[in-house]
């Protein structure tokens, strides 16, 4: 699902990437992809679809609508402004709107449902001839009443959530978009190890393991061993390895057998057909106050070299990024999934960083970001289950499910 929080904010959808599941705007839609639409579509101002896209939920807009191509609705449209539809469509639900409703496209395909309108109706002849169902114009405001079918004709409006108040002074203080205010936890978090912090760099065919007790390397030179300590991260107390950087590249691996927490200041990377190996019952929650990039050919797999799925038995995601980064520029990513990566599984919490999927990647999971954009042919899909998560690198006793998403969805 896709949403805005702030009064006024639009939805503008092109290029080529698939959408699954809600579109709500507290501002307008502007649908210009061939792709399908597999959810609904619900605005508080206009809705304008100049593509030909299949829209398999309904379509409301508290505003206009405006259908000027080929586009395929399957449920009902609603409107309490006009509708308007001027392209080559197939409307297979029905229009409902509290203003005037004009069809006129000779080609447009009528199959079933009603045409309720309070006010004007005006269609092509032949188009009325075609609907078997009720055509009524001047619909009064209680149908029922006037012997006509039972239904509403008004549009509720997409509910407005409050924005990010971050001043813990003020009256209104509720940082809606930044719960966990991350920024202030991560630098929290650095603030309990030393000024230096070790680098792990890799390449070639190099292993690096870690465990809930170890890292070391397995396969490789030279020898690289670490710690973890017991610190605290979001109000828990936490089993975290410390680095400056991490650098996967040319064919190394890093493999994580555990819950494992792995806190890296500065920036981390995974290029050159690098494999991140999440063993079964796992999970990897990567702290971040620099950039993490996984790209150009990075593969994430587990024992039977298939994409770990969603959470573990512990409740933990499979892959969970927290990132402290503060993205300065549009084009200054946080996090980024892009290149080789074709198929992943995450939890991404980065308010405060641009966040980019691209280059056919589907990702799967729950997402927070400043922006999220997709490009080439990115995908996402938001996974309920990974709505309410926790950590890693808890100790026996995790802390309860809490989290980050609950007021995006």
């Amino acid at each position: 699902m896709v949403k805005t929080v702030r009064d006024g904010a639009d939805i503008e959808l092109s290029g080529a990437s698939e959408i699954s599941g809600d579109i709500l705007s507290t501002g307008s839609i502007f649908l210009a992809t061939s792709k399908p639409v597999a959810g609904s579509l619900h605005a508080n101002d206009a809705i304008a679809i100049s593509s030909t896209s299949a829209i398999s939920g309904t379509v409301k807009a508290v505003g206009d609508v405006t259908i000027s191509n080929s586009a395929i609705l399957y449920e009902e449209l609603h409107a309490n402004g006009d509708i308007a539809i001027t392209g080559f469509s197939s409307l297979l639900g029905g229009l409902r709107g509290r203003s005037e409703l004009m069809v006129s496209n000779l080609n447009t395909s009528v199959e079933h449902g009603d045409f309720l309108a309070m006010g004007s109706i005006a269609l092509q002849s032949w188009i009325s001839a075609a609907i078997t169902n009720q055509i009524v114009a001047g619909v009064a405001l209680s149908p029922a009443s006037a012997g006509q079918i039972n239904t509403s004709l008004y549009v509720e409006p997409v509910p407005l959530l409050p924005v990010d108040q971050d001043d813990s002074h003020s009256d209104d203080y509720n940082p809606l978009c930044d719960p966990l205010q991350i920024v202030s936890e991560v630098q929290q978090l650095d603030s309990q190890f030393s000024d230096t912090l070790p680098e792990l760099v890799r390449a070639s065919t190099d292993i690096y393991h870690f465990s809930e007790s170890q890292g070391q390397v397995l396969v490789g030179s030279p020898a690289f061993d670490l710690q973890p300590l017991t610190l605290e991260f979001l109000e828990a107390e936490r089993t975290i390895y410390a680095l400056d950087t991490l650098s996967f590249g040319a064919s190394s691996t890093l493999r994580i057998d555990g819950n494992i927490a792995l806190y890296v200041r500065g920036d981390t990377l995974f290029t050159g057909a690098s494999v991140l190996h999440i063993t079964e019952g796992s999970s990897l929650t990567l702290i971040s106050s620099g950039k993490v990039d996984m790209t150009a050919g990075l593969n994430i797999i587990d024992d039977e070299g298939n994409t770990p799925q969603g959470i573990n038995a512990d409740g933990y995601p499979v892959l969970a990024i927290y990132s402290g980064y503060q993205s300065q520029d549009i084009t200054d990513y946080g996090v980024r999934f892009h290149g080789g990566v074709e198929d992943a599984y995450a939890a991404i919490y980065a308010p405060e960083a641009h966040v980019e999927v691209g280059a056919a990647l589907r990702l799967r999971g729950a997402f927070v970001g400043k922006t999220i954009q997709l490009t080439g042919d990115g995908h996402l899909l938001f996974d309920q289950a990974l709505a309410h998560i926790e950590p890693g690198g808890g100790d026996t006793t995790p802390v309860p499910p809490r989290f980050v998403f609950e007021g995006w969805f």
